[in-house]
């Protein structure tokens, strides 16, 4: 049997600033694997290397 506890949170303003700023770090990098793979997925398909952009390279920092 499973059993949990469900617990809320009241976070000051420094709190609640650090969550905000964890989330969006975590949907950075999420974000930028998804467009790493993406990348890569294009370049198996075509069967060859191409070449990327300036532009290409910046959005995945």
């Amino acid at each position: 049997m499973l059993r949990s506890h469900k617990i809320a949170l009241q976070p000051n303003n420094k709190q609640s600033t650090y969550f905000a700023k964890a989330c969006g770090v975590a949907r950075f990098a999420f974000n930028w694997g998804l467009a790493d793979m993406n990348t890569t997925s294009r370049i198996k398909q075509n069967g060859r290397i191409e070449q990327l952009s300036i532009q290409d390279i910046c959005d995945l920092k």
